[in-house]
């Protein structure tokens, strides 16, 4: 998903109808007539649309980049679009989480067969390294989610069933992009 407005000067509400112009991705025809009610969505991958340079102020990719074949394609597109000094989230299953390693073959996020790529923790991490991508924030969702419960805890005992919901399943990790274009070289 992609979002161009004022994040800066009102982080309270960024996904909200009244302040944001919206815009979205996506290769489900289904997905993109959906969520067309909330954004303009294209039905395309995102380095296909040529969006102008400098053009958003906030890139989310939220369980996106390990569907796709070519990742790479999309952070340097991201990178073109995205304004300098302006926020990128990735989030993204980690596939070398502690309940990953405990299930193994039982992990529950295994069994997607959209998946293209399995990313670690420190993936999306390396992947911007080289595109003066500066991190700001690092979190692992669970513990303010509907999934922290009794169940999903004591469910992290019996490995012989698919894994529960739990810390560490997928990582948020928000950037921001120092990239000076004008230069071509990394601020």
């Amino acid at each position: 998903m992609i979002i161009n407005g004022p994040f800066r000067e009102n982080p309270v509400c960024p996904f909200g109808d009244l302040v944001w112009d919206k815009y979205g991705t996506d290769i489900s025809r289904t997905a993109s007539e959906h969520f067309s009610k909330h954004a303009k969505v294209f039905y395309d991958e995102l380095p296909n649309l040529k969006f102008e340079e400098d053009m958003f102020d906030v890139v989310v990719m939220n369980h996106v980049i390990e569907h796709v074949s070519e990742p790479l394609k999309y952070i340097i597109e991201i990178q073109r679009i995205l304004k300098e000094g302006e926020l990128f989230i990735i989030v993204a299953p980690d596939f070398d989480s502690g309940c990953a390693r405990r299930f193994g073959k039982n992990y529950r996020m295994l069994h997607d067969e959209g998946y293209i790529r399995l990313f670690t923790s420190f993936s999306p991490v390396k992947m911007l390294e080289d595109y003066a991508y500066e991190i700001i924030h690092i979190e692992y969702p669970f513990f303010n989610t509907i999934w922290f419960t009794p169940e999903n805890m004591s469910s992290m005992f019996d490995t012989r069933k698919v894994s529960p919901a739990f810390y560490g399943n997928h990582i948020a990790v928000y950037y921001y992009n120092y990239y000076n274009r004008k230069s071509k070289i990394k601020a």
